[in-house]
């Protein structure tokens, strides 16, 4: 008659493994498995002492039954937290590492327009540079050699024809 009273079967139980569980699943870790043991600990020494006068003595098993059911309970939410947590870790270093190759793919990308940005910069100041020295040939020489003017204005156009097309062929440059 006590076995009936102390230790019927349930809903109840049901209902303390599902708290259990949810307690170490969506609980923080330490504490919510702290406070777990400390009810888990509660309840066993509770069944164990009301199960002094269990009779049968046979039905004991359904004590240690319990107590085993609610640490796997227990056990089971706190293995479902820590797998969701090494879940979302995983998926955040992930996004980091691909934050890092976006972040490295633009490094990359501006290194090299920097070094396209200089390569014209040296090709137009080279051209400039010609075309200033012939400029100065062609101001000096157009009364006194009219030829010799002749060759530096040709000179001239070609130097900066030819700085224009290298414009043209850069990436980005006017086509």
């Amino acid at each position: 008659m006590y076995y009936a009273i102390g230790f019927s079967d349930g809903p109840g139980w049901i209902g303390l493994f599902i708290a259990l569980y949810t307690l170490t699943a969506y609980g923080d870790g330490r504490r919510s498995l702290a406070i777990a043991g400390i009810g888990i600990t509660v309840l066993a020494a509770g069944w164990l002492v009301a199960a002094i006068g269990i009779e049968p003595r046979a039905a004991i098993g359904w004590v240690f039954f319990r107590i085993a059911a609610s640490v796997m309970a227990a056990a089971l939410g706190e293995s479902v937290r820590s797998r969701q947590v090494i879940a979302i870790e995983a998926l955040e270093r992930a996004r980091q590492a691909e934050r890092s190759r976006e972040e490295e793919a633009r490094s990359r990308v501006d290194a090299e327009r920097l070094r396209i940005a200089r390569e014209v910069h040296d090709t137009v100041a080279n051209a400039i540079a010609i075309i200033n020295v012939q400029a100065g040939v062609t101001a000096y020489t157009l009364d006194k050699r009219p030829e010799r003017a002749r060759e530096a204005l040709v000179t001239i156009e070609q130097t900066s024809a030819q700085a224009l097309h290298e414009m043209r062929v850069v990436p980005g440059g006017a086509s």
